[in-house]
């Protein structure tokens, strides 16, 4: 099992494994593919899938979440209502949307923090006691964390569908908002929705606690650039230089320019990361590469929107 990012050519497969509980119009049903290119651009949209199976049968689950404004959460949160997901597809629909394009992400990020919305999540077997769909959640949480792990989160919305999901999120630490489950019904009914909330102030600082890296990252240490950043994400993903070209909209010989961008930043604030440079020989471009790469794994903050990242150096 593993994950990536979302292609265009996904889409269609992602749309049958919507739960059957997302309450959408049928314009908007029909909107989803356009309205998902747009969010994949600012927003984390991964899959999971099986390697071994043939594709597009091999993708067994998605994931997509998008940051939105303050109006939209204490909106929404303030009504106590459920359907979140199909609440937000239709407001972006019809306009205007509250999803926060790069600028303000990095605005809020260097500020108050970030309202993130678990917009869409998607499984082909929705019986959570499938070991199966057990390994591909494994898996979606891996892509979470992977994918958000940096920014500075202040609240955190996600809804889920059936009483196993949301015994699912409760043991990740999250709140029940409001539940739309009837009593008396068959294990709460897969198309029955909860909505879950988890908020900065209910999680601790600390190394050892995995959402603190959400909530409570610390400051960069270099300040990429945004393009430098966007490479290094792709780079976190093992994705080649080709394959970061083609997903950029880039040529090759530009992405090798901001490889080389990168190392001359990271000599200057982490020299001890690159000081194979100085030496000749085979391999030390994937060796100064690798080292790059950890320093970042172990501090997804590096590659998040920062203002002061943007202002220091805009390509």
């Amino acid at each position: 099992m593993r994950f990536r990012l979302v292609d265009p050519r996904d889409f269609d497969t992602c749309r049958s494994l919507l739960n059957p509980g997302l309450r959408l119009s049928d314009r908007t049903l029909r909107l989803l593919p356009a309205i998902w290119r747009k969010l994949a651009t600012f927003g984390t949209f991964s899959i999971v899938e099986d390697p071994l199976k043939p594709y597009p049968r091999r993708i067994e689950g998605f994931g997509a979440s998008v940051f939105v404004d303050d109006a939209f959460v204490d909106e929404f949160l303030g009504e106590e209502r459920n359907y979140l997901d199909a609440a937000l597809y239709e407001r972006i629909a019809r306009g205007p949307s509250p999803v926060l394009p790069p600028k303000r992400i990095a605005e809020a990020n260097s500020g108050n923090g970030l309202n993130l919305v678990v917009l869409s999540f998607g499984l082909r077997d929705h019986d959570l006691s499938n070991p199966m769909t057990q390994r591909v959640l494994q898996m979606a949480s891996t892509a979470f964390y992977a994918l958000h792990a940096g920014f500075r989160l202040k609240t955190v919305l996600n809804e889920v569908y059936g009483t196993q999901a949301a015994e699912y999120m409760k043991a990740g630490g999250f709140r029940l908002q409001t539940s739309a489950a009837r009593a008396g019904s068959a294990n709460g009914s897969v198309s029955q929705p909860h909505l879950f909330v988890l908020r900065r102030a209910w999680v601790q600082p600390g190394a050892i606690d995995t959402l603190s890296s959400l909530f409570h990252p610390p400051s960069p240490q270099i300040g990429f650039s945004p393009s430098e950043q966007r490479v290094l994400v792709h780079a976190l993903l093992n994705q080649s230089d080709a394959e970061i070209a083609r997903r950029l909209g880039l040529s090759l010989d530009a992405v090798k320019k901001v490889w080389r961008r990168i190392y001359d930043r990271v000599s200057r604030r982490l020299p001890y990361l690159v000081a194979d440079e100085r030496k000749s020989g085979r391999g030390r471009s994937s060796e100064k590469r690798r080292h790059v790469l950890e320093h970042v794994r172990a501090h997804p903050e590096e590659v998040r929107p920062t203002i002061r990242s943007g202002r220091e150096n805009p390509r």
